[in-house]
């Protein structure tokens, strides 16, 4: 049975909405959270030689890229924001703490949530002196129960992925 050009058309508008709604998703969840008794957070998964945890806060030191591999934890009572501070504290080398804390720890003004770039100094203790780094933190500081997972890059790729099929689509149906 041969569709005729407005059944297409009617087929494609409705695939074409699926497939926006279906990439759109994990980009609307960290701004419209689902309530919770307890805040959850992503946390920087441990690793044996390179992590430091602080409550439900963690701190990875020897990373290569900006980013750590994360899974969620339930935060305490009194914690009711999620973090995630990245720096780079030498070439090609960064640290990434991300988790449970208090709103109240962060200069990001209280009725906002995003990211917020501040100047830090870093002290390293070793034998005979201290070495002191200027660097750059990026702190982003939210509210909602696993705001903090983020739009990763793989994310990003997996939306201009649905763009790229939603436009092959659209010219074939177009074009036949």
């Amino acid at each position: 049975m041969r569709l005729s050009l407005c059944h297409r058309c009617l087929h494609l508008t409705l695939l074409i909405i699926f497939l926006v709604a279906a990439c759109l998703c994990p980009l609307t969840s960290a701004y419209y959270p689902p309530k919770v008794e307890r805040l959850r957070c992503m946390a920087c998964v441990p690793s044996i030689d390179d992590t430091t945890q602080l409550d439900q806060f963690r701190v990875r030191q020897k990373l290569s890229e900006p980013r750590c591999a994360m899974e969620p934890v339930k935060c305490r009572a009194e914690q009711d924001a999620c973090a995630t501070i990245t720096m780079q504290v030498s070439m090609n080398r960064y640290w990434v703490g991300a988790g449970c804390d208090q709103r109240v720890n962060y200069d990001i003004p209280a009725d906002k949530h995003g990211c917020a770039e501040m100047a830090t100094l870093t002290r390293s203790w070793l034998p005979g002196y201290v070495e002191e780094r200027r660097a750059i933190q990026k702190i982003c500081v939210c509210t909602g129960d696993l705001c903090n997972a983020g739009v990763s890059e793989g994310s990003s790729v997996i939306f201009i992925s649905c763009l790229c099929l939603l436009a092959w689509l659209f010219l074939s149906a177009v074009t036949t």
